[in-house]
């Protein structure tokens, strides 16, 4: 897509080139929970001074001005006390559709959890504990409310897994069992 701005053109990038998605420059204004996007402009929070920069801006688009590892992002409306006030923005990668089915080329829920006593990572079918792993770096990271294994697209441009909050809304990954072929069936 092509704007124009006073004699300018410049061309928006409605996909992901990097984790950090430090040049989109796409439409994108929702989060990954479904929250609305404020307006740069209306924002008047503690932020970052390059956070500071899009105070001018007159859209609401996701961006990522304070270089966050996880991707643009951006500012929500506080209408309950207990809504996210910004949230991670859900934006397709640029070549997903080699490697993925649309929009799981970020975070997907792997049926496994640490809800049990003792705090280890269990098969939610099974109830057995992980007999492998492919946790991203830091991860799991311990944080008290992170129950949870999802994937996650980590710097080395590799989906690695993640703990993360039972709440998060992600898509998922069903288990199937093998048939007589080899596949699920």
């Amino acid at each position: 897509m092509v704007f124009s701005n006073s004699n300018k053109a410049f061309r928006t990038k409605e996909c992901l080139t990097t984790i950090e998605g430090l040049d989109y420059t796409g439409t994108v204004n929702s989060t990954r929970s479904g929250f609305s996007c404020r307006e740069w402009a209306r924002v008047a929070l503690n932020m970052t001074e390059n956070t500071k920069q899009l105070l001018g801006d007159s859209h609401n688009y996701c961006r990522n001005p304070d270089n966050d590892r996880y991707g643009p992002w951006c500012y929500t409306y506080d209408h309950e006390p207990d809504a996210e006030q910004w949230g991670y923005c859900g934006i397709p990668f640029c070549d997903e559709g080699a490697n993925f089915p649309a929009g799981l080329a970020g975070e997907v829920w792997l049926g496994a959890n640490a809800l049990n006593a003792k705090r280890q990572f269990i098969w939610n079918t099974s109830s057995t504990y992980l007999d492998f792993t492919d946790w991203g770096p830091g991860e799991p990271n311990g944080r008290y409310y992170e129950h949870c294994l999802s994937t996650h697209m980590y710097n080395d441009s590799k989906l690695h897994w993640n703990d993360r909050a039972c709440s998060t809304k992600h898509f998922f990954v069903c288990e199937k069992s093998v048939g007589p072929s080899g596949c699920g069936e």
